[in-house]
């Protein structure tokens, strides 16, 4: 008589946080270069070095300009772009309690960024 045992099951690793990739940084280094960049930087009025490294949400008034900018919808494609094809698989956080692979952020535009914000806005004024 033999024993029969039950393969294992292969469970995949979880994904990492993409903010916790070793060399996130590494991926989007390159945009800096970009023409992009520097003018969505310019007519949104948002300092991206001074700004984002002291982790300070963006003012409502630089918020609308980055909406109303060509450059900062060619920047957010570049960005987007980087983050679905180059950057290896990881979870992105939404919320609090939501997460999303990487690669689902491929179906995200500018405009319906755009128009998730201005919803999050309303919601916002609506709460106070």
């Amino acid at each position: 008589m033999y024993a029969v045992i039950p393969a294992p099951k292969l469970v995949p690793d979880p994904l990492p946080w993409c903010l916790d990739l070793p060399k996130l940084k590494s991926f989007f280094n390159p945009l800096s270069e970009q023409a992009s960049t520097e003018a969505c930087r310019k007519e949104s009025g948002f300092t991206l070095k001074v700004q984002l490294g002291a982790r300070l949400p963006p003012t409502p008034t630089q918020v609308s300009k980055f909406f109303n900018s060509t450059a900062c919808r060619d920047f957010f494609m570049t960005v987007l772009d980087v983050y679905v094809t180059k950057v290896p698989m990881c979870l992105v956080r939404v919320n609090a309690t939501y997460a999303v692979e990487n690669s689902v952020l491929s179906s995200l535009t500018f405009d319906k960024l755009k128009d998730l914000y201005g919803a999050y806005q309303r919601d916002e004024a609506m709460s106070e």
